[in-house]
């Protein structure tokens, strides 16, 4: 998995940005600029993911730390702990070398609920903390609806995903917010960018800014604008 700061954002509604064929549904002819929310609305869904056991929180630490973690973590069995490791090969003097990498690296993702997750790390690992989302201040949170997709392309084609470098508020200027219709990815919101001559699917995931390649095949339509649309209800009333 890459880094990449070095992405231009394009204009999400440009024809040439879409796969060719009828993929994006709009919702009454509106070009909206995705769905707006209060900084305490924000709270209360991380709020909510947190308490969920099921959910997903991330550290991280030196490469060469994340072996022994991992095995400490896995052989008490109180949590579940996911790192992927990419395989490649590499010329040798006798031949070719297997090898093996990190795909993410340097993360860590650990299943549980926020406050677990953090006694657990006191009790264990003190020096050790749960990457934090920039725009709450609280732990990061990922709910397992949307880390079972991200675990499984990581799995299939890890060169699909490419980790940002800008938050996602610099993806999100001046494009249209949209919800795969299709795929693994079904349900998913985030935005439609043109990345190294490829169309990918630009989302958040707790405190990540993602880039997910080979979607050219899935259906979108356009998430609503929550605010909008309330003005629209009130004018209508």
């Amino acid at each position: 998995m890459k880094l990449d700061g070095t992405v231009t954002p394009t204009i999400a509604d440009e024809n040439s940005c879409f796969p060719k064929g009828k993929h994006v549904t709009w919702i009454d002819g509106q070009s909206g600029q995705g769905i707006k929310r209060t900084s305490s609305e924000d709270e209360n869904i991380s709020h909510k993911w947190a308490e969920d056991p099921t959910s997903w929180g991330y550290l991280f630490m030196h490469n060469k730390k994340v072996e022994k973690f991992e095995a400490e973590v896995n052989k008490d069995g109180r949590c579940r702990c996911f790192v992927h490791r990419s395989v490649f090969y590499e010329k040798a003097r006798h031949g070719v070398k297997k090898m093996e990498k990190l795909s993410i690296s340097g993360f860590v993702f650990l299943q549980g609920s926020t406050k677990f997750l953090q006694q657990y790390l006191y009790e264990h690992y003190p020096t050790l903390h749960l990457v934090k989302d920039h725009n709450t201040g609280a732990p990061a949170v990922i709910p397992d609806s949307q880390m079972q997709p991200f675990m499984q392309i990581i799995k299939d084609d890890p060169t699909r995903i490419r980790i940002l470098l800008h938050p996602i508020e610099h993806y999100a200027e001046g494009n249209i917010k949209l919800r795969v219709l299709t795929g693994i990815l079904k349900g998913q919101e985030g935005y439609l960018i043109r990345i190294a001559r490829d169309r990918k699917l630009v989302m958040k995931i707790g405190d990540m800014v993602v880039a997910i390649g080979g979607i050219y095949k899935e259906e979108f339509e356009e998430v609503q604008d929550l605010v909008n649309s309330s003005y629209q209800a009130m004018d209508n009333g």
